[in-house]
């Protein structure tokens, strides 16, 4: 699909949750700022702050005011010890 096509905050919830994915964020990690991440896919701020919204809203990610934005941890599956 076009980037051009996709809005700005799904790629960042994409981008967010294929490097989760990926292994290249783990649970516990801190994000980069809203500003970082809006240049790196080329989204303004508004944007990358709707899709940490949204991605907190799903548990994937977890805010602490004034401290960041983190990783949640993700619970273990049934199991597995």
């Amino acid at each position: 699909m076009p980037r051009d096509s996709v809005l700005g905050y799904q790629r960042v919830i994409d981008a967010i949750n294929a490097d989760i994915k990926a292994g290249r964020l783990a649970s516990g990690d801190q994000l980069p700022t809203a500003a970082v991440l809006g240049k790196q896919h080329d989204v303004g701020v508004t944007m990358v702050r709707h899709a940490i919204n949204l991605l907190i809203d799903r548990g994937v990610l977890h805010g602490q005011q004034g401290k960041g934005v983190y990783v949640a941890a993700r619970p273990e599956k049934e199991g597995t010890t």
